[in-house]
């Protein structure tokens, strides 16, 4: 059974919330940056395979290919978070004489709770890779060029675009469209997706390979 888009978006938009929520505790010193660094790390695991599941439908779904792409994707995410984790070390470190730790951090909480925030189109990305396995299921495998909230686009992680996958039994091929529609922050390179991936067709039993056609 396919989970809605609007399931997807609750769920990123709960993960934002808490990301942004371990942002205040950080800032008015409840935890320490090490708590807040193993707390958000784990988080972002979580976050990833529950979008992936969802899409997947269910847990009993999933199989080793399945979690070998959510290893990946927690992977990729984690390199942005150790870099977002060592600058504010180094805000830390670098502050003026006399300067607390929290004051760094009470001043740079807007800061990090929007960035932080960002972090939830990881579960959207995720969300849609579990939804083209899915639509694979017994045909083969579906590999789709791109993916919403995969920051390639203007819109970051904040993309909330979404693929159509319909699969064509008589031709033996995924018909796949991009949809911008219901993202109330669609950017231009969206638009573009919009218009390339109107209509992408995709044999049944194939990686996406030069073969695959956009028309």
């Amino acid at each position: 059974m396919s989970v809605s888009v609007s399931v997807r978006d609750a769920l990123a938009d709960d993960y934002a919330l808490r990301f942004a929520q371990l942002a205040t505790l950080l800032a008015e010193d409840t935890i320490t940056l090490a708590q807040w660094r193993w707390t958000f790390s784990e988080l972002i695991t979580e976050m990833i395979a529950n979008g992936y599941v969802a899409a997947r439908g269910g847990i009993e779904r999933m199989a080793d290919a399945d979690w070998l792409a959510v290893t990946r994707i927690v992977k990729d995410q984690h390199v942005y978070f150790e870099a977002f984790a060592s600058s504010i070390q180094l805000r830390i470190e670098d502050r003026a004489i006399g300067q607390s730790v929290a004051d760094v951090l009470t001043a740079s909480e807007s800061a990090i709770a929007a960035r932080s925030a960002l972090y939830a189109g990881a579960s959207v990305n995720a969300f849609e890779q579990g939804k083209a396995a899915a639509a694979g299921e017994g045909k083969g495998v579906l590999v789709l060029p791109v993916y919403p909230a995969d920051g390639e686009t203007e819109c970051l992680s904040r993309c909330r675009c979404e693929w159509a996958i319909t699969s064509n039994d008589e031709e033996s091929q995924w018909e796949c469209r991009w949809i911008t529609e219901g993202d109330d922050r669609v950017c231009s390179g969206c638009r573009e997706r919009g218009m390339l991936y109107s209509h992408f067709v995709v044999p049944y039993d194939n990686d996406i390979t030069p073969e695959a056609e956009i028309r």
